[in-house]
């Protein structure tokens, strides 16, 4: 009787050992999903707000084509072409 409620006592305790390390391994799976959660979450702001900036830049482009002249065009080059020739500084010549 004695040996029959000593197995019983270690099962016991096997089971609770075992509960816990169950509650332990979800508690750490949760976290580890926490994590990746968020890091995915950064990842994906980072990815948006760096196509939001490339495509302010692209847009920024378009207008500035869009408002230049062909004469501004020209006075950009001369300018550009000038300062490459005297190595110094591209100025924009007044109009």
């Amino acid at each position: 009787a004695n040996l029959r409620g000593e197995f019983e006592q270690q099962g016991k305790a096997e089971l609770q050992r075992i509960e816990k390390m169950a509650q332990e391994l979800s508690l750490r799976i949760a976290k580890d999903a926490e994590d990746t959660i968020n890091a995915e979450s950064e990842r994906a702001r980072q990815m948006l707000r760096g196509e939001a900036a490339k495509l302010a830049l692209e847009l920024a482009e378009e207008r500035i084509r869009a408002a230049l002249s062909s004469d501004d065009d020209a006075r950009l080059q001369k300018a550009l072409i000038a300062g490459l020739a005297t190595g110094g500084d591209v100025k924009q010549p007044r109009a």
